[in-house]
């Protein structure tokens, strides 16, 4: 597994915390490592799951910006 940050600079709120939380969680192949106001952290099986994860916090209404390596 790989683990990736991604910034999600408008996730502030336990409210979006949660939204971005259940969004992820129905990937298969993916774990939320830690989730804070800003950024989500991620185990992923596979390199194609970060673009899925991306999209998916995209789809939820929230805005990725460049991932932390």
């Amino acid at each position: 597994m790989k683990n990736i940050t991604i910034n999600v600079s408008d996730m502030q709120t336990p409210h979006c915390q949660t939204t971005v939380s259940n969004a992820i969680t129905k990937i298969a192949g993916v774990q939320i490592q830690y989730l804070e106001a800003g950024k989500v952290s991620v185990f992923i099986e596979t390199d194609q799951l970060e673009n899925e994860v991306i999209k998916t916090i995209q789809q939820a209404g929230y805005t990725v910006t460049p991932r932390i390596k």
